[in-house]
């Protein structure tokens, strides 16, 4: 039984000395104004007890951050408009003429849900920011 114990003990070590170890913090989840996503962005974490700012490029309304440190952050969301390149006059002028439907410009000064408050634990962790545009 000694034998057997010791050799299920050493099989258990080597395969988790592989991957059993708990996976660094993360940070991953979807960004919305006034219930649309939020086409292009930026997400910027910033440690309250100081440290260095840790950030997120949000394309259509997801963003991930791997490898995060524990503690507590201050989120500050951006929003970017869409550009077009255009090759003519004419092309510019229909463009500024026409109000597409995509997402809004940079998120106003004000905007509901753009600066709070994070705390990251140990793990991965879903994070939504549902942003309401100012009355």
């Amino acid at each position: 039984m000694g034998t057997k114990f010791f050799l299920a003990v050493a099989g258990l070590v080597a395969f988790c000395s592989g991957g059993c170890a708990e996976s660094p913090p993360s940070l991953a989840g979807t960004v919305t104004l006034d219930g649309r996503l939020l086409d292009r962005g930026a997400l910027s974490l910033v440690p309250i007890a100081g440290g260095p700012t840790v950030g997120a490029t949000i394309r259509d309304g997801q963003f991930r951050i791997d490898e995060i440190a524990t503690g507590k952050y201050r989120a500050a969301v951006r929003g970017f408009a869409k550009t077009q390149i255009v090759s003519t006059t004419a092309e510019l002028a229909a463009q500024s003429n026409t109000v597409q439907g995509g997402p809004p410009p940079d998120i106003a000064a004000g905007t509901i849900g753009s600066r709070v408050e994070v705390e990251i634990r140990r793990g991965h962790q879903q994070r939504d920011f549902p942003l309401r545009s100012p009355m």
